[in-house]
């Protein structure tokens, strides 16, 4: 097979944010560098597109809908245990953020 043979697969993210607009700004933003987005409101609704979806990439909001972000970590995990997850909040929530990960 030739170098130029070779199939060139998308960058691809999965964003989990229950805000409309920080969500479409997010995938705006991976979309303008090159990656195809899927987008979740919460976990349940992530592990769902995860069924059929393998991102290189999951950006999570920590406050989600039902269950939090943390949370629905040790899902994604399972599913995707050498995929980055990065973890963002617009609250002051900087002490869980940092502490959450330890225990996942």
């Amino acid at each position: 097979m030739h170098l130029l043979e070779l199939e060139i697969r998308p960058k691809l993210a999965l964003v989990v944010d229950d805000s409309m607009l920080i969500r479409h700004t997010v995938c705006r933003f991976l979309e303008e560098r090159g990656f195809q987005v899927e987008a979740a409101t919460n976990g349940l609704e992530a592990l769902e597109i995860l069924a059929t979806f393998e991102p290189d990439i999951i950006i999570l909001d920590i406050r989600l809908p039902g269950q939090d972000g943390l949370s629905a970590i040790p899902a994604f995990r399972k599913l995707l245990p050498a995929t980055p997850i990065i973890v963002m909040t617009a609250f002051g929530d900087f002490r869980r953020c940092c502490n959450g990960p330890r225990r996942v």
